[in-house]
């Protein structure tokens, strides 16, 4: 079904009715959907309704000062690009910015009053741009499809794994989703080729959002039979960049009325090395609306303890199916130390550990040795269509996986 594009969204929150028709004036120029407050207290009154995409705040308002509001809007988990405008000094806007972003806010940019035509279209232009591209999500519309922007056929499959929750007859299934795209020409694309080649045409964000509205709709499907598995979404380092993630996800995740907490978000390998400030940052904003998030150690974990402390992470994912019985006494013990370094700085800090594939019991005795909080067996498994998903759960197919698991340490 195609979809709806509403407006961008602006909030204006100033006490001067000249600045509020300035701004306002602007915006519409600019086909932004405009609401003013000039009392901060009714600006937050409906930011929850209006979902605004930017707010422009002045840090002087009658009732409350910037910082105050600032506060109240990280309380509401506020997703809106957020630009002060004062005609206060720049050390103080900058000092209520960097206060905004430790309370994990999308402090955009400051303008200082009085404010010039360009310089407040230079702030707003490449959020809309910005929008335009992600899509802005109406309330009421229906989900965006690859296919309406770029030409592509979009494909999600599931692979599933097993999850031991206290003991190999307590788990859960879980599903690994497998986007992949048709091409014009028939060439089926992988999903790390899809997202590289979304990317290429600046179709990224684009086909992520259809991914996500594909698994939402196949989530709402499976829950109206009773099955509710915890869904692993792949995402690229370039996509965890994007500010508006947390707000996308969200959406199109409750759309369906399924809960954030049965989504976890796997980065790609080798992506945790090169998150920076701004990835973990929406990293951390995701966490606190409730969504999980993985990362798959292939390094021995060297690059994970490199970064533990600035990770938001809440499990590691150690793929041992290539540990190999070649292998030599000292590597066994260099690895057995660098494995049982990581799980002892990842649990004092709350992060889980789990280890895979274990093929051979050389490898099984040393994951006990490292003291993985979770181990499994070797798990060969076909990825299924979401009809086939939906069969396998009736049929009681996944039962039988329990059999793969070798549980908690």
């Amino acid at each position: 079904m195609a979809q709806t594009m509403s407006k961008p969204r602006l909030l204006i929150v100033d006490d001067d009715p000249a600045i509020c028709d300035f701004l306002r004036t602007v915006a519409a120029e600019l086909d932004m959907e405009v609401l003013d407050a000039t009392m901060a207290s009714k600006a937050l009154a409906i930011v929850d309704s209006f979902k605004p995409n930017i707010i422009i705040l002045d840090l002087r308002m009658p009732d409350m000062d910037g910082v105050e509001v600032i506060a109240k809007l990280a309380e509401k988990h506020c997703d809106a690009s957020i630009v002060l405008a004062s005609g206060m000094d720049q050390r103080t806007l900058s000092s209520v910015q960097a206060l905004g972003r430790e309370h994990n806010l999308d402090m955009l940019a400051t303008l200082t009053k009085p404010m010039t035509i360009e310089a407040l279209e230079g702030v707003l232009k490449p959020v809309i741009e910005k929008l335009t591209t992600l899509g802005v999500e109406d309330e009421a519309s229906g989900q965006i499809s690859v296919a309406q922007v770029g030409g592509f056929g979009l494909i999600v499959d599931y692979e599933p794994e097993m999850e031991s929750l206290h003991s190999p007859n307590h788990s859960r299934t879980c599903l690994r989703a497998l986007p992949s795209i048709r091409l014009d020409s028939g060439r089926m694309l992988s999903e790390k080729q899809s997202f590289a080649h979304t990317k290429a045409s600046e179709l990224g964000e684009a086909f992520f959002k259809s991914v996500l509205s594909e698994i939402s709709a196949d989530l709402g499907r499976w829950a109206r039979n009773g099955f509710c598995p915890k869904i692993i979404i792949g995402v690229p380092a370039f996509l965890i960049e994007n500010n508006h993630l947390p707000k996308v996800m969200e959406r199109i995740i409750e759309s369906q009325g399924m809960k954030n907490g049965s989504v976890v978000l796997e980065l790609f390998e080798s992506d945790t090395s090169r998150l920076n400030a701004l990835s973990q940052e929406v990293l951390s904003r995701m966490r606190l609306k409730g969504f999980k998030t993985r990362a798959v150690v292939t390094d021995g974990g060297e690059s994970a303890l490199s970064g533990i402390d600035s990770l938001p992470i809440d499990q590691f994912i150690v793929d041992l199916g290539d540990y190999v019985d070649s292998k030599t006494e000292l590597s066994d013990i260099e690895t057995e130390f660098l494995y049982s370094s990581l799980n002892s700085v990842a649990n004092r800090k709350g992060i889980e550990v789990c280890a895979i594939n274990l093929n051979t019991v050389r490898v099984y005795q040393l994951a006990l040795q490292c003291r993985f909080n979770l181990i499994r067996g070797s798990e060969v498994h076909v990825a299924l269509s979401a009809p086939e998903v939906l069969s396998a759960h009736l049929s009681g197919h996944f039962d039988s996986h329990k059999l793969d698991l070798i549980g908690p340490v």
